[in-house]
């Protein structure tokens, strides 16, 4: 039986990589997108995982998507996807990177998700601490 792996932020640079590299290691893929559009990243695996809408900053949302897919492992790459809009959006960037994750372990500690759940690596946006000059 293969892993099950869902990754938050699929349709960025990080998020296609990772989800080529499960996919070479015999995963079983699902990419957490807040909608449904054409990403450049995924064209050439697109066949290949299956894309759930949902919010990570939304818990009711997130937690029917993991319940949908039932993962042994995520992975939480979302962030605002284009960097000078997080210094134009301080505030949704910080809730990327802060609630985004506490959303996700939260889940896990309280047992809402499935069953072996285990958040894996989680990635913020570096650019919410610093200041464009």
């Amino acid at each position: 039986m293969s892993r099950r792996a869902v990754i938050t932020g699929i349709g960025g640079q990080d998020g296609s990589l990772l989800a080529e590299l499960l996919l070479a290691e015999g995963y079983e893929v699902y990419g957490v997108v807040r909608r449904q559009t054409p990403y450049e990243n995924l064209a050439g695996i697109r066949d290949r995982v299956e894309l759930i809408q949902a919010d990570v900053l939304d818990q009711p949302s997130l937690v029917r998507a993991l319940r949908s897919c039932r993962p042994q492992e995520v992975y939480n790459l979302a962030s605002v996807s284009f960097v000078p809009a997080s210094w134009d959006h301080p505030i949704l960037t910080a809730e990327f990177a802060a609630v985004g994750v506490t959303v996700g372990s939260r889940l896990t500690a309280r047992n809402r998700a499935p069953d072996g759940m285990a958040l894996k690596f989680h990635a913020s946006v570096l650019s919410c601490v610093l200041v464009p000059t």
